[in-house]
């Protein structure tokens, strides 16, 4: 029933650095709620051969009690400044239902004031043996949020349902949020879960460059 925002500063907060290889740093933050024992690990990896970051934050209980309600866990929460006064855009695919439209290209233009949610909640038109809460029914976990010639492609790793909105209330900013569908539940002793796995690559220039250098990022490290 509390924001983060109004709590993690006051949580015993510790960060490590790694290096992987030449191309990537491993930066792991954890922080500890010292009154329940909840443990929350973000561990993300810079890479230096292109200008992404990917991050995935787990959740455990580390004390002898069950914790309080955990709600609403984000894999993405960040407002950006779309600089240059124009309108935002955000391109994104439609998941596949088994219709004609599978994995349509599709663009939404936010204006001052303009709001969009994207999900898959993995409905009834879900193929048969796929249960309901796929990841890529209704759209495809991926968006490019693009603005005045520069922009962030995004991926969320996750298998289950999931949906990521995009609001801008006046002037220049940008409200980017991503969730997993459902998430109301409490940790039991040594219980642990993970949220979405979030890769983000920032770009500038040609939008179809930007595509072609995720591409690559794709087919070096993935």
């Amino acid at each position: 029933g509390v924001s983060s925002n109004d709590f993690l500063s006051q949580w015993k907060r510790e960060e490590r650095q790694t290096p992987l290889d030449d191309n990537r740093t491993q930066h792991t933050v954890t922080w500890l709620d010292p009154d329940t024992g909840l443990q929350v690990t973000c561990t993300g990896v810079e890479y230096h051969d292109f200008p992404a970051l990917e991050w995935l934050v787990t959740y455990k209980n580390t004390s002898d009690q069950q914790t309080p309600i955990l709600e609403n866990l984000s894999g993405i929460d960040t407002q950006i400044v779309c600089v240059g006064g124009t309108d935002c855009q955000v391109h994104h695919a439609k998941g596949s239902d088994a219709t004609f439209e599978d994995f349509a290209p599709k663009t939404d233009t936010l204006g001052a004031n303009g709001q969009l949610e994207i999900h898959s909640h993995g409905g009834p038109t879900s193929w048969v043996g796929v249960p309901s809460g796929s990841p890529s029914v209704e759209s495809l976990p991926m968006f490019n949020v693009e603005w005045h010639e520069q922009g962030f492609i995004t991926a969320l790793g996750w298998t289950g349902p999931w949906f990521a909105n995009f609001k801008r209330s006046g002037g220049n900013a940008l409200q980017v949020s991503s969730r997993m569908d459902g998430i109301h539940l409490s940790l039991r002793p040594d219980e642990e879960i993970r949220g979405q796995r979030v890769l983000t690559l920032f770009w500038n220039g040609d939008r179809v460059r930007a595509h072609n250098l995720w591409r690559r990022l794709m087919l070096k490290h993935y």
